[in-house]
């Protein structure tokens, strides 16, 4: 699948098929993709006036929910390329935090982080074809979630 989304003299934007208007200068592109999906890459170029991009790649969204005290879910993950990845937490309702935990293969704790609703981690450095161990714990609350799972570049 490829999505192509231009900007032409910061007038409109255009896809294949229709104009829109624009009326700020800041463009939030959120794609989302079905559970079916594996992997997709996101890349956006810079465009002609130096400004700095991100680029995301979308590797899964898992859902989970926190339901009792002391409460442990442990959810793997294989990299299926080398780079920087960010878990980050979603949906989490009301004042309800979790504690996550990344071990690689030999279950070794390799970061943690006290996370609410957008919180996150980050690992650098990781190897495709590593296999790592994401671990949910109950920390203050109980809330349904989504672990989304991305590499950075």
């Amino acid at each position: 699948m490829e999505i192509r989304i231009y900007c032409k003299k910061a007038t409109s934007l255009t896809d294949t098929k229709r104009r829109l208007p624009i009326k700020a200068s800041l463009f939030i592109l959120m794609i989302l993709f079905l559970a079916s999906v594996a992997a997709a890459d996101v890349n956006i170029a810079p465009i002609s006036d130096n400004t700095a991009t991100a680029s995301v790649a979308l590797i899964q969204i898992i859902q989970g929910n926190i339901s009792s005290n002391g409460q442990k879910i442990t959810h793997p993950f294989t990299a299926p390329r080398d780079g920087r990845y960010r878990f980050e937490m979603a949906e989490l309702r009301g004042n309800a935090r979790i504690y996550i935990e990344v071990f690689n293969r030999l279950e070794e704790k390799i970061s943690s982080n006290t996370c609410g609703n957008g919180g996150r981690l980050t690992l650098d450095g990781v190897a495709k074809g590593e296999n790592y161990l994401i671990r949910i714990n109950q920390y203050d609350g109980f809330s349904g979630y989504r672990l989304i799972i991305s590499r950075q570049y």
